[in-house]
């Protein structure tokens, strides 16, 4: 009987114990289920919700709803998430009515929205001049903080985050990691560390009770390199440490109101970004550059105006205050200047001259800003002298002024210096001051690590060319890599030294003659009954030439340059197959063409190119434009017409221009082997004898001078071809299409080069069409009015701005009737595919003309697969050709 009592306690025992774990599990888990919603959901939603499953177990209740069958625990889930849908939307929406009240209530009362009510009200005092810059006024447009909630999106009020622990040790954080040097107090940044809490903690009650003086600041100077010096600030570490709090605050409420042409001073902003936007505004067509900088721009702000935009852009007046008093403890002057090396400088500077960088950009101007150092970019010098009266008469009103020294308007192709680096048109490279600095900086030290570093920082912003100076500077960091040996030797390295001479001035004349872009040649592939031609981007070695001329290889030539050029054009003849019936058609073409050459004084390269036709090489004595060369080219080829049945006539370069990224056409070169028929090219006499002697050839004839083809008796009646005036550049590519393939647009662009005048109507014609290209277009828009002897920029602009973006442009049924009396001469040729064409249209045909790329794994042809006709054609086992898409 024991025992079973004992059996029976234990198993009771038992029994309580497994409970009670239970139980604790249970109980943990939903512990620790509350506290995930409390942290994920917030204290508020989850109170709701156990508000929502009350009244939904009381209405079940009082319905007398048993619990047991799933329908009803299923209803009373639903019932709960509905009440607690309801009470969360609702509370949601009064608590976005209350802000909203708060919002207007604040903007009323402010003093912005004061100053808008008078500048409303009727008065009979004259309106304000455009670049008046009296403060207020230049603010009204965008989202003001002034005109947001005063508490931050935490909830807190921004003093409060002025004040709370978490800013100022975040402060405190940066202090320390910059360092520096100690202030007028003497307390260096390691002393400080030693007991930072109780000084954070002290600092956070001066601040809170209205203590808190800064110090004044300890002045250092600095040489400048363009002489004179300039003055820094050393703030103490306590002052440094609001500053910094200040500036957490305040850059994360105005940054976002900021221009976007501002790239100082602003997390997610950088110099390189100011140099992209510079070119940026260059791809456009903008040549000419206001290069300007604010003279003293730090010592020369006045505190009144500045104190005036803190009124409409710090809702919080203790913070007003404290900003108000670490400006006046640490100017450089009574009354005048922000202090060079204190944190919160830089934000006042980009808060200061927001008005300046609002009005330039809504008057339409490209301005980018780097701190007081700025560039504007214009379509017209006209319009950057406008831009630059304008910039001066807006900052004369915010009380500073320009350097007179530093500022000027200069042509993009005549260069100028921004942020270190020199924009001219061969591009862009470091400037001479900043070598200087990089040999200066790298001179001042011995440290071989901090040598690294500087030499890093040079790469990460100029890339990872360094310029010329002296080289034991760089002695154990920059060793040169080691020269690349070659075991086979060249073909002509058994001869004599003076056959190895003459050998290497026959490639260096092949070399001049023949070779298009230095950048780039292509190289003859064939594999499992495919080929084609493979682009290969680097200068092609003499051992390659001499490659091709042995039949090794087969290489081609680019001869298009990527600004337009050439040195070379070639006229192909091709008969309708690779018979000798189908090359004696070509050959008398041929024939009649150089005669023709020779009539006129020129004496062409004539090619047997070892296929099914024949080359005339005309090789320049210089580089001239390929629009120019072709339009004599066709206009020339154009009085052998028609040719015989079969016989095809091309001309090399294909194309005007060339597409961002586009190689062009490309053409074999001469004097190789024809990889289909493998027959050897050679060169002709101008009777038609095939050449004893290639070399010779080449070595008598000399070559042309491009002037005598384009001189003004070879030309078309319609012109001088002066397309390429620097008066007015080459349209750009992205549009250049349509105004070139718009005969009545480019008729308007011609008669405003050669008449300089234009009627309104002709003007509205360009306007339809250009001002709906973009930037892009209103830009050329610029240039091509300001040919004209009335032209204003400010009124072209007007008109550009006028543009409704939803209205569609000019159709081409308009634009001839506008100018059917106009432009005597001047017919449309277009084809139109829509049905109610417009110019526009042919930038949309241009795109569709463009072979899309075809990438693979295995074969680098596929980027490009033209053969040496310059067809993008590749073909298949049996021979066919097949156009790749």
């Amino acid at each position: 009987m024991g025992i079973l009592l004992r059996l029976m306690a234990k198993i009771v025992f038992l029994l309580v114990q497994f409970t009670l774990k239970a139980g604790l599990e249970v109980l943990g888990c939903i512990v620790r289920l509350l506290y995930w919603s409390v942290r994920t959901y917030g204290w508020g939603r989850v109170a709701a919700f156990f508000l929502a499953l009350w009244l939904s177990v009381w209405v079940h209740q009082q319905l007398g709803s048993p619990f047991t069958l799933p329908a009803s625990l299923g209803s009373i889930a639903f019932v709960t998430f509905s009440f607690w849908g309801i009470m969360v939307g609702g509370y949601l929406w009064l608590a976005r009515r209350w802000q909203q009240g708060v919002r207007n209530w604040s903007v009323r009362t402010s003093p912005q929205s004061r100053w808008n009510s008078h500048a409303h009200a009727p008065s009979n005092s004259p309106a304000p001049q455009r670049d008046s810059l009296s403060l207020p006024t230049s603010l009204t447009s965008g989202a003001l903080p002034s005109q947001q909630a005063v508490l931050s999106p935490c909830g807190t009020s921004l003093w409060e985050q002025v004040l709370s622990l978490t800013t100022l040790k975040e402060a405190w954080r940066r202090v320390l990691v910059r360092g520096g040097s100690p202030g007028l107090d003497g307390m260096t940044v390691e002393t400080f560390a030693l007991q930072a809490e109780q000084h954070l903690q002290r600092l956070a009650m001066e601040l809170a009770e209205n203590r808190y003086q800064p110090y004044p600041p300890r002045w250092v100077e600095v040489p400048k390199r363009s002489g004179g010096v300039r003055r820094l600030a050393i703030l103490c570490v306590r002052d440094r440490i609001v500053q910094l709090a200040l500036h957490i605050v305040l850059s994360s409420l105005w940054n976002k109101c900021f221009a976007p042409c501002s790239y100082a001073y602003r997390p997610g902003r950088s110099a390189l970004q100011a140099v992209a936007a510079v070119e940026r505004a260059r791809a456009v067509g903008k040549v000419w550059v206001v290069d300007a900088d604010i003279e003293s721009f730090f010592d020369s702000v006045p505190h009144a105006p500045l104190f005036a935009l803190l009124e409409d852009w710090l809702p919080d007046e203790k913070v007003r205050q404290l900003v108000r008093l670490c400006v006046t403890a640490t100017a450089p002057a009574q009354g005048r200047g922000i202090a060079q090396g204190a944190p919160l400088s830089p934000l006042l500077a980009n808060l200061y001259l927001h008005p300046f960088d609002e009005a330039l950009s809504q008057a339409g101007y490209s301005l980018i800003r780097y701190a007081d150092d700025f560039v504007i970019l214009c379509a017209t010098r006209l319009q950057a002298e406008e831009a630059l009266q304008r910039a001066e008469r807006l900052l004369n009103g915010l009380g500073l002024r320009l350097n007179a020294n530093k500022t000027r308007i200069v042509h993009w192709d005549d260069g100028f210096t921004f942020l270190g680096y020199v924009f001219t048109k061969d591009g862009k490279f470091p400037s001479e001051e900043a070598i200087a600095s990089l040999q200066e900086r790298l001179a001042s030290t011995d440290d071989e690590m901090k040598r690294r570093q500087i030499l890093a920082g040079w790469k990460g912003y100029f890339g990872d060319s360094l310029p010329d100076f002296d080289p034991s500077l760089l002695s154990h960091i920059v060793t040169e890599e080691p020269v690349d040996t070659i075991d086979d030797a060249p073909w002509w390295s058994q001869e004599d030294e003076s056959d190895r001479n003459g050998t290497s001035s026959q490639i260096g004349l092949y070399r001049e003659r023949f070779l298009g872009r230095p950048d780039v040649f292509a190289r003859y592939w064939q594999t499992k009954g495919r080929k084609g031609y493979a682009p290969v981007r680097r200068p092609v070695s003499d051992e390659e030439l001499v490659a091709h001329l042995q039949g090794q290889i087969v290489l081609g030539t680019y001869l298009l340059h990527p600004d337009g050029t050439t040195k070379a054009l070639v006229i192909d003849i091709d008969g309708p197959e690779s018979s000798k019936a189908g090359q004696r058609a070509a050959f008398q073409v041929a024939m009649q063409m150089v005669a023709a050459l020779q009539r006129e004084g020129i004496t062409p390269l004539w090619e047997d190119s070892g296929g099914k036709g024949y080359h005339l090489w005309l090789c320049f004595s210089e580089s001239v434009p390929a629009s120019a060369i072709r339009q004599w080219a066709v206009r020339w080829v154009d009085q052998f017409r028609p040719f015989p049945e079969g016989v095809l006539v091309e001309i090399f370069p294909k194309q005007d221009y060339l597409a961002k990224g586009a190689l062009g056409s490309l053409i074999r070169l001469p004097l190789g082997y024809h990889p289909d028929t493998g027959r050897k090219s050679h060169w002709l006499t101008l009777e038609g004898q095939p050449s004893k002697d290639d070399w010779s050839i080449l070595a008598e004839t000399l070559p042309i001078n491009p002037q005598t083809l384009l001189s003004d008796e070879r030309q078309p009646k319609s012109g001088k071809l002066d397309e390429f005036s620097q008066d007015l550049p080459e349209p750009p590519e992205l549009i250049a299409p349509m105004v070139k393939g718009c005969a009545l647009i480019w008729g308007l662009v011609q008669k405003a080069k050669q008449m300089h005048h234009l009627r309104h109507v002709e003007r509205l014609a360009l306007l339809y069409t250009l001002g709906h290209c973009g930037e892009v277009g209103q830009t050329y828009l610029h240039q091509v009015i300001a040919l004209c002897s009335n032209y204003n920029p400010r009124i072209t602009e007007r008109w550009i701005q006028r543009l409704d973006e939803g209205h569609r442009p000019i159709r081409c049924s308009t634009l001839r009737e506008w100018l059917k009396d106009l432009l005597p001469g001047v017919t449309c040729s277009c084809v139109p595919k829509a049905k109610d064409p417009t110019p526009l249209d042919l930038l949309q045909q241009a795109r569709e003309t463009l072979p899309k790329p075809i990438t693979s794994q295995k074969e680098e042809w596929e980027d490009v697969a033209q053969d040496m006709f310059g067809d993008s054609l590749v073909f298949d086992d049996q021979g066919h050709q097949s156009v790749v898409d």
